[in-house]
């Protein structure tokens, strides 16, 4: 039987990487138990955007809608907590906010209720109040993880790009091994830093091997190459994430820009022929984005 207690783990310590890996690699088993179900409705809430697993997410909220009037007990926050996860899959920010606060109410100690509450406040650009939330998850020797990771991260959207990078390096320090603490530090040097900062990147990597099963971090390694002039070790780098991946928007567009940058205009067209094929979202921070929410 499939366990997502350890995976679930894995989140709470920011190393959404690894969870989501180990969550796809376990197999497709009929959903004919709880903890089957469980992994199902998880694996739906991960996945890209699809038809099949907003209707999966669709139908664990009308279940939950239709168990909530009898619920009491423990049973009730967990309901409420559950129906806010499925609201923020579906984008509905408000209510999402609403149910972790109603979990709240009722559970004032739930670290992930508060740790989610925080996220909607920075998805509305709430930032002091998203910050406020965090804070109280992460400190202590109980605090979250993840919500430390967070807090890192809406300090750079909050315009201390420093003290963010400051604070993600000694959760890396810490947690060497954390590959979803790795990813966001290097994304955050590459965002806010020049030729120093993705220096660093390129030598963060070379330090560890594990970094290779993540297509996320070969973009950060092929990117700060670009940024270091590297243009045909990133040229490489782009074509290698390609074949792995061939409709990889973010390796797309970087390999235009190598192309662009060493003149080679006949391969650029047929590349911004592809690229354009690929119905490109016009905000491309969109190709970036991970879960980071519990």
């Amino acid at each position: 039987m499939a366990k997502i207690e350890p995976i679930l783990e894995l989140m709470v310590a920011g190393n959404t990487l690894q969870a989501q890996k180990q969550l796809f690699a376990l197999p497709a088993e009929p959903s004919s138990s709880p903890a089957e179900a469980l992994v199902v409705l998880n694996k739906a809430l991960l996945a890209p955007a699809a038809v099949e697993s907003a209707a999966i997410v669709q139908r664990a909220k009308d279940e939950h809608l239709a168990r909530l009037s009898t619920a009491h007990g423990q049973d009730l926050p967990i309901l409420i907590y559950n129906l806010g996860c499925f609201a923020l899959y579906q984008d509905d920010i408000q209510e999402a906010q609403v149910r972790f606060q109603e979990v709240l109410k009722l559970d004032p100690g739930n670290r992930n209720a508060r740790h989610n509450l925080a996220y909607t406040f920075e998805l509305m650009a709430e930032l002091a109040e998203a910050r406020s939330q965090y804070e109280k998850v992460a400190e202590g020797p109980e605090g979250l993880p993840l919500s430390r990771l967070n807090q890192a991260l809406v300090r750079a959207e909050d315009g201390d790009a420093q003290g963010a990078i400051a604070e993600l390096r000694t959760l890396y320090q810490e947690s060497p091994q954390n590959m979803g603490v790795l990813l966001y530090l290097c994304r955050t040097l590459l965002v806010h830093g020049g030729r120093e900062h993705a220096q660093e990147v390129v030598d963060l990597l070379s330090r560890r091997k594990e970094w290779m099963d993540f297509l996320d971090l070969w973009e950060c390694r092929a990117y700060a190459l670009y940024l270091l002039d590297e243009t045909h070790e990133a040229e490489s780098a782009f074509r290698e994430l390609l074949t792995a991946s061939p409709e990889n928007l973010f390796a797309r567009l970087g390999l235009i820009k190598t192309l662009s940058a060493r003149g080679s205009f006949s391969e650029l067209k047929q590349e911004l022929e592809l690229y354009a094929s690929l119905n490109p979202p016009e905000d491309l921070s969109s190709v970036l984005n991970l879960a980071r929410a519990i």
